[in-house]
């Protein structure tokens, strides 16, 4: 599976270093996950934008988290995972003063428009863990389609509760898109590359792999990032 980058402006998922707190949202919790690539060479303004916007986000009512994450090898792309804790905090945050600020000034530096997808819970631990500054990030898109002989939810939930086993394993959640249900984003944190390369080689990897394949709508999109400090 090629580790793609790429750019991903979230929202849905960690706090004290946000990323360890996703899975301890309530059932109802929503992800907004945003995808986001601005003019090469603008990265530095971007940052300072995003930092104000997570300062301001977390703290908000019913933010269960917020995470900037900066594509490996792509500058230019984020990440933001936000995490809140039902959709009437959402639904708050989506439209109050400050988030419409902040697409405004995000909005001169964009090479695009973002990509905004909401997201709810699949499969998702309960440590609470805050990552080193090696610490390897990866959000994966899985598209399925319907498959009699191939349960997507199933597998995706095994996979995952076998990936938290893995040594170096630091978060490993599922989501489920809310309006196309055969979507699907995962959520990964590792200490560091080499256990990254080892999950990767594991058995149970490899079988997941070659049991989701006759599913897959699209290729599976998995992009590497680090954590916007």
């Amino acid at each position: 599976m090629p580790r793609m980058v790429g750019v991903l402006l979230g929202a849905a998922a960690f706090a004290t270093l946000i990323i360890g707190q996703l899975g301890a949202q309530a059932p109802s919790g929503v992800l907004d996950v945003t995808y986001l690539e601005v003019v090469p060479r603008s990265e530095p303004s971007a940052v300072a934008v995003l930092k104000r916007h997570r300062e301001v986000g977390r703290l908000e009512p019913g933010n269960v988290g917020l995470e900037l994450l900066q594509q490996s090898g792509r500058p230019a792309h984020f990440v933001i995972l936000e995490s809140w804790r039902d959709e009437a905090s959402f639904d708050q945050h989506t439209t109050n003063a400050a988030t419409k600020s902040f697409f405004d000034a995000l909005r001169p530096l964009q090479l695009s428009s973002v990509d905004q997808r909401i997201f709810k819970d699949l499969a998702v631990g309960s440590v609470v863990r805050s990552p080193a500054a090696a610490a390897i990030h990866v959000v994966t898109h899985v598209d399925t389609i319907p498959n009699p002989q191939r349960d997507a939810t199933a597998l995706l939930t095994r996979h995952a509760e076998e990936s938290r086993r893995d040594d170096g394993n630091i978060v490993f959640d599922v989501f489920r898109q809310a309006n196309r249900s055969n979507h699907f984003t995962i959520v990964e944190v590792w200490k560091d590359s080499s256990a990254l390369d080892r999950h990767a080689v594991a058995t149970h990897t490899k079988l997941y792999r070659d049991e989701i394949q006759p599913s897959l709508g699209s290729p599976i999109d998995e992009r590497l990032f680090t954590a916007v400090k």
